[in-house]
C-alpha cells in the first residue's frame, strides 16, 4: 500500500525511586510474522490513538501517519 502508520505505543516514566520503567500497549508479534522487518505489534483491547502528525514521502510516494496510543497519558 502507499500508507505507512507509525505507531508510537511504549513510553518511559519514571517511578519513585527514579528508575526507568518500560510501559507496554500490547505485545510484539514479530517473532510470529513472515514479515518481522514490520515490526508488528498487537495492541490490548481499548487503547485509545490519537493523531499527531501527517507526512508525504515523495520520494517513495507514501503517506505516513504518525499516532500515539494512550499509553502516554
Amino acid at each position: 500500500g502507499n500508507t505507512l502508520l507509525i505507531i508510537h505505543l511504549n513510553d518511559q516514566r519514571r517511578n519513585e525511586d527514579h528508575d526507568e520503567t518500560e510501559i507496554h500497549c500490547g505485545t510484539d508479534l514479530s517473532s510470529f510474522s513472515f514479515y518481522p522487518e514490520e515490526e508488528e505489534f498487537l495492541s490490548w483491547p481499548g487503547t485509545d490513538f490519537s493523531f499527531l502528525q501527517y507526512d508525504y514521502d515523495h520520494r517513495k510516494n507514501k503517506h505516513v501517519i504518525h499516532l500515539i496510543s494512550s499509553c502516554y497519558t
